[in-house]
């Protein structure tokens, strides 16, 4: 089998190593001749992780959005709403608490999957700049 190695397909990574981070990938000789017909099999795996990661990235970031849907759906406010009011308004966490006891598990569900968007979002982006 041939080997795909980081350096042969340019791609860089920072380490806290001083030495060089290597990855390899073994591709059997029936796919390495198919590939070929392709183009360079170095860049065209280096197409392929990088598509991997963009689809990735983008499930997270609707698994994300599903949640927070769900939550805001639940209490009819967006996020940045639901937490004003839950921090400033008495009456409004009396009524809530009455009305669902369990708010403080939405929030901190809801709150973890806005972290979560606003960081997948920035990989996104800074994936798609390479």
């Amino acid at each position: 089998m041939r080997e795909i190695t980081q350096d042969r397909i340019n791609a860089s990574r920072s380490t806290r190593q001083e030495q060089s981070d290597r990855s390899t990938i073994e591709v059997p000789p029936t796919d390495l001749d198919i590939l070929q017909h392709f183009g360079s099999p170095e860049s065209l795996a280096q197409e392929a992780v990088h598509a991997f990661a963009i689809q990735k990235v983008k499930e997270r970031i609707t698994t994300c959005r599903k949640e927070i849907e769900q939550i805001q759906g639940k209490y009819a406010l967006t996020f940045d709403e639901f937490r004003d009011r839950v921090t400033s308004d008495e009456k409004f966490v009396e009524a809530l608490n009455l009305v669902h006891p369990l708010w403080e598990t939405d929030f901190n569900r809801w709150e973890f999957y806005q972290m979560e968007l606003e960081e997948w979002d920035a990989k996104l982006k800074a994936i798609l700049k390479t």
